[in-house]
């Protein structure tokens, strides 16, 4: 399965094939359409397993938070590897990227309820409309430090390359950025007397 991920990560979903999948597990082919069928029946077993893991490492850092904070700033490239799987599942675009997404939202869902549950965030910050941004803006920033990432250097988002990025996003995340809630009023005001676009 690590292998899989690896290809995926480095290649994509269309890119990708069972026989460099095979070749990189140092399997055949055979064994892999035998164990689970089909590449896309793969590619959605890859899918769990990376958001699994990227579930327990957000659960473990709750309960941790110096281990975590050890974690993200030492050498481990598990979240790299992670990292580099999620932008390529976005990158792939279409259904398959959809899809992706979808389970990516699922997945942080359950983990800010945890974090509600934990007292660590509030409790309105953790409806659909706030985990959909949340979600959304982890992956853009990842996004465009892995497409702007200078040629030769290794181009994901890690705090151990980028720890003074990491520390502005958990500032804004903690205490926000404006000095009082005049432009959300002002928007929530507008958006009572604007009717809402027809289809």
């Amino acid at each position: 399965m690590d292998a899989a991920i690896e290809v995926f990560a480095d290649r994509g979903a269309q890119g990708a094939s069972v026989r460099a999948i095979a070749a990189k597990a140092g399997v055949s082919p055979a064994l892999i359409t035998h164990h689970f069928g089909t590449k896309e029946a793969l590619k959605d077993e890859c899918d769990e397993r990376v958001m699994a893991a990227y579930a327990d490492i957000k659960m473990a850092g709750m309960a941790d938070l110096p281990g975590a904070m050890g974690l993200v700033s030492s050498q481990d490239r598990t979240l790299e590897r992670l990292a580099a799987y999620f932008l390529r599942a976005i990158l792939d675009g279409g259904e398959p990227g959809r899809r992706f997404f979808a389970k990516y939202i699922e997945r942080t869902q359950q983990v800010l309820d945890e974090a509600v549950r934990r007292g660590q965030m509030r409790p309105e910050c953790a409806d659909a409309a706030h985990v959909r941004y949340l979600a959304a803006a982890g992956i853009g920033t990842v996004l465009v430090t892995m497409l702007t990432a200078p040629v030769g250097t290794r181009p994901y988002y890690d705090a151990a390359d980028h720890p003074q990025l990491l520390d502005a996003q958990l500032d804004v995340l903690t205490h926000g950025a404006f000095t009082d809630d005049t432009v959300l009023r002002a928007f929530r005001a507008a958006i009572v007397h604007t009717d809402p676009p027809t289809t």
